[in-house]
Parts: C-alpha cells; structure tokens; sequence
C-alpha cells in the first residue's frame, strides 16, 4: 500500500490516496461559484441606478416651475400705476408668466401738502395686488415705490414727506418682503435706463449672453432721448466717470452704458432745432403757418412758398445736435456733449422705443406688424421715407391716414431730425428693430422700466 506523508503543525499524517469517484466528479463540473467580477459588476449596477434615480430627481425638482411675485408701483406726475408681476422659475431662471396692471389719478405728487392722504391713495392699487398674490407668497415677495418727474419738482421736504408717509404704510399695513429706505424712492435716469434695457433683453431672450449676444435700446420721449447698451470690457473701461452702470443677472455681470440726453427728446429737439436760422422754411412744409411753444419758449413755424427740403432740414438737426461738443475723451462722442460709445467693438442690436416706433411707423419706412406691435427698419429706409415726406405740401400731409391733427406740419422736421439723431449722434449705420410691446406666449409685455425694477429684486 502506496502512503503519502504529510506535516502540519508538527505532527505526521498518514493518507491513503484512492480513486476519483466518477459521479462527484460531474457534481463539481456544474457547480458555479460566483466571481468576484461578478460580485463588482452587481454592485456598479446597483450604484449606477440608484445615481440615476437622483439625478432624476434632482432634475425634476430643477425644471418644476416655481412661482414667484413682484410688485413696482410708478408713482408718475400724472398718475400712480401698479405692476403685479408673475414668474415661473424653471432651472433657476425667471420667467415672465403674468402681469396685472392698474392706474389711478391723481398722481402722488397731487397730495403734496397731505403726505398721509397721499400714501393712502396707493392703498386702492395695493388691494388689486393683494388679491393676484397668493397669502402664502406675500411674506416672500419684494415690493417698490419709483417716482419719477411729479416728484422730483416739490419743493422742501415734500417729496420726502410723501415718500415716508408711503414706506411706513407698506411696512405697518402690508405683509411684503422687508425692504430698505431706498425701495421707496425717487427714480433717477440712470436706474430707469438700466431697468428698461433689463426689460427688453428679459423679452427678447437675450439676457445671459455676452455683451454682443444683448441688445441696446434707445427711447425718444417729449424731453430727452436715452440709450442703453452693454459695454465690451475695452469700451468700458475707456468710458468717462459716470457712464456706465454695473447690472447683475443671476451670475452674468454687464457694464452697461446709460445715458440721458436731456432737451434733446422729439418735442425738445423741434425747438433747437426751429431756432436754427432759415429752418423753418426748410423744415415745415408749404402751406403750414403759425409757431411752435415748448417750455415757455416760442419760435416761428411757418413753411416757405418752395417747402420744405430734407438736405437742408436735417442740416439743421445735426447742427441743433452740437456734435462737436468735446465729451471729455478721445473717441465715442455722441452729441452736446455727452459720450456714446459711438466705437464699441461691440456690435450691437438695436431696439426704438416710444416716439421712434410711433414717427417711422407713420413714414412707412421699413415693415411693421401693428397687430403686433413690432418692425424692422434701416437708416437708408428712413432717409428715402424722410426725403419723400420733406417733398409734400401741408395738405398732402394731412390726407395720409393715421395723422394726428398736430403732425403734418412737423413731419418732416421731425424724421430729419430722428434720423440725424440716429445716424450722426449715436452712429447707428444699419438696421434696427422696434416695438411697442413684446410676445411671450401670446400675451403682450411692455419693455417698462417697471419690469426691469422687478427683476432687479428677484
């Protein structure tokens, strides 16, 4: 008998070797023992579910929308108007979804002598705000006072008095987000500039781009005319003190310029410019007499027997411009004056507000959709429109549909003068867009100031 012998732990043991069973052979053949690759694999599939399933989450959570309020009130010379403004944020970024809008006379500015009677005018407006916003959401919900021009003409402590009477109504009566001293104030130009580039880059879509990827806007009022646009960094930092504004949207920084170019809105602008010699007869047409008054001033407005001529009227605009005013550096000048990133490296969007949508409307320059409320025109359109409407007596002026009773004798003045503005004071040497009011979803925005307030405060 063959033995092998074998040593563990010091001591000998003897086996004896015998034959394989033949059955417990196949038995062993088709037992699997699971591997360790197996094991991993197992694991990485269970880990890599249950990631998933967060990130599902998380994602659904993300995109869910999330309601939020804001409420601006613009205390006007004329009125008091309120905003109710609602947002959906989906993936961490406001949408515009509603926004409910009421006005009443008169405007603050009327209590002047009554400051507590004056705030308790506001409180017919705030209970319509009360009624869109949910009770739940007022508590999170940033509320804010702007006055504008009404304001700004009291005398003495007026204009504070009712600004105080005002604030201490919405923090003793009202459950709105707490706010600073400043949320109840007087509105300067630069901050109602920069919210009103806010509202229109929030409608068209572009906020969150580059500078170049944003749009500037310019608004032309009775008084003065003002433009917005985001700056390159090179352009920004040239900038004289005192034109750019710095705005934040959600991690986006933008150096935006804003300026007001006071005496120089459409009204303004007919009356620097009639004050120039022998405009007149360049500027109103054949058959209009009389005289044109704008802030205590008076100038004649009577139109020559040969008419009026746009070569010589917009002269006239460009020299009413003052565009060799030194502007305190050595590029970008605009015009009296004033700066106006005229060589941004930036090439920028345009969108005209106000009395530039409303005249080149009137002129048919360009292509516009009334319904709504937006058009598309080019320097080049508005000069061949211009030229064709300075050829046209008074009386042919007045037979054009859609003419408000004043404006033929000031048509022609007045798109030589817009597109001196344009072309030689802001340097705009394209096409632009422009809108009274902007689509989301079917219902129709206004780019006001008050928008971009509310976004501010979000």
């Amino acid at each position: 008998m063959s033995d092998t012998t074998k040593f563990d732990t010091g001591k000998m043991i003897n086996r004896k070797k015998t034959a394989p069973d033949p059955e417990q052979a196949v038995r062993q053949k088709h037992v699997v023992t699971p591997s360790r690759g197996g094991r991993t694999l197992r694991s990485m599939f269970i880990k890599g579910a249950i990631a998933l399933l967060v990130v599902g989450l998380i994602f659904f959570m993300w995109s869910k929308p999330i309601q939020s309020f804001a409420v601006v009130i613009d205390a006007g010379s004329t009125g008091s108007r309120i905003h109710v403004y609602e947002f959906h944020t989906i993936g961490g970024v406001p949408k515009l979804k509603d926004e409910l809008f009421v006005q009443l006379k008169p405007g603050l500015s009327s209590y002047a002598t009554d400051p507590t009677e004056g705030a308790n005018s506001l409180r017919p407006l705030l209970a319509h705000a009360l009624e869109k916003i949910p009770a739940a959401h007022l508590p999170h919900t940033p509320v804010m006072i702007g006055a504008t021009a009404g304001l700004r003409m009291l005398p003495g402590s007026q204009a504070d008095d009712l600004l105080r009477g005002s604030r201490d109504l919405l923090r003793s009566d009202y459950d709105f987000k707490p706010f600073e001293d400043d949320a109840v104030s007087i509105m300067s130009g630069d901050n109602e500039g920069k919210f009103a580039w806010l509202a229109v880059n929030m409608l068209t879509a572009k906020l969150g781009g580059s500078p170049a990827e944003t749009v500037g806007v310019i608004d032309l009022g009775g008084g003065s005319v003002q433009m917005m646009r985001a700056l390159d960094p090179t352009t920004s930092a040239a900038a004289p003190t005192g034109y750019v504004l710095q705005s934040m949207w959600q991690t986006k920084k933008y150096d935006l310029f804003v300026h007001s170019f006071l005496g120089y809105g459409l009204m303004a602008g007919r009356l620097a410019v009639l004050k120039q010699n022998g405009a007149a007869a360049d500027c109103i047409p054949q058959g209009a007499h009389g005289t044109y008054k704008y802030n205590k001033e008076e100038v004649d407005a009577s139109g020559s027997t040969a008419g009026s001529d746009f070569s010589r009227c917009h002269a006239a605009a460009v020299k009413a411009l003052n565009v060799d005013k030194p502007c305190g550096a050595q590029k970008g000048c605009a015009f009296d004056g004033g700066w106006g990133a005229k060589d941004s490296a930036t090439n920028t969007e345009f969108y005209l507000l106000s009395y530039l949508y409303e005249r080149i409307e009137q002129s048919g320059a360009g292509q516009f959709e009334p319904e709504e409320g937006i058009g598309k025109s080019s320097v080049t359109e508005l000069e061949r429109a211009a030229k064709n409407i300075c050829s046209k007596s008074l009386d042919q002026l007045k037979a054009a549909p859609d003419m408000h009773p004043e404006d033929p004798a000031y048509f022609c003045l007045d798109l030589s003068y817009i597109h001196a503005l344009l072309y030689v004071g802001f340097g705009i040497k394209s096409g632009f867009k422009m809108a009274k009011k902007f689509d989301i979803n079917n219902v129709k925005y206004e780019a006001a100031w008050s928008l971009g307030a509310a976004l501010e405060m979000l």
